[in-house]
């Protein structure tokens, strides 16, 4: 019964490992899915938690995923933790609910939201999963990328989203010609009808990841001053981070 009770506890604290990769830790694309890879048979748990092998330092070069977790979280979670403060000042200001993202394959994964004090927040949880081409965050980490990645995150056929979404590469490129001529990056309906957003997007200082920033509204209201004035604050806050390379 006692061995029955530590193997279910072991498999829980996989599972946590699993859940804070996406919503605590960032890491590159590739440590978040060889972490969500992790074996989830329970004989692995017990064989492999450190409370079975304490003080074993071949345990994390036997199964990569632990030594991975290790790494996103020293190299990534100082860097979050500061563009969630700069984030959160966002919000208190500008008022409205937002999202860092990071790439996952060819798509976004949420990683943390911050919400404003607006009651009309539009809300997306971390986990939650969406395509680059049809969100303003989205263009603004595929600005960034050189022609190698741009390969590996974009597909040869954009997925439909919305008739307002690019919907080949030709209409993509063009978004993001104006997003390297204007600095701004921003989406009106292109995800879902009524829901519009600012975003911007800037690498890691220390493991050069792309990092994506959303701030995200009702269409509704929309008004040109309120546009203005979160691409300010977000453009505020990225000249602060930039600051700590």
């Amino acid at each position: 019964m006692r061995l029955s009770r530590r193997r279910h506890r072991h498999s829980r604290l996989l599972l946590a490992f699993r859940a804070f990769a996406v919503t605590g830790g960032s890491g590159t694309p590739d440590r978040l899915s060889e972490i969500q890879r992790v074996p989830r048979d329970e004989d692995f748990a017990r064989k492999r938690c450190p409370r079975f092998r304490r003080g074993n330092a071949a345990l994390h070069a036997r199964h990569p995923a632990f030594r991975e977790l290790g790494q996103i979280c020293r190299s990534n979670h100082n860097f979050l933790d500061l563009v969630n403060t700069e984030l959160e000042e966002v919000c208190s200001i500008g008022g409205h609910t937002a999202y860092v993202t990071v790439f996952d394959g060819p798509q976004l994964v949420v990683l943390r939201m911050v919400r404003g004090s607006s009651p009309l927040a539009i809300t997306s949880t971390p986990g939650y999963r969406a395509w680059p081409h049809a969100t303003s965050n989205g263009r603004a980490m595929l600005a960034l990328l050189d022609e190698e990645e741009w390969k590996l995150r974009v597909p040869d056929q954009l997925p439909f989203v919305t008739p307002r979404a690019p919907q080949n590469h030709e209409e993509l490129l063009e978004r993001i010609r104006i997003i390297h001529e204007t600095g701004r990056s921003h989406s009106t309906n292109d995800s879902y009808d009524g829901v519009s957003s600012e975003g911007i997007a800037f690498r890691d200082p220390g493991t050069r990841e792309v990092i994506g920033v959303a701030v995200s509204y009702p269409t509704s209201m929309g008004t040109p001053e309120l546009r203005d004035q979160i691409t300010g604050l977000l453009t505020t806050m990225k000249t602060n981070l930039m600051r700590h390379k």
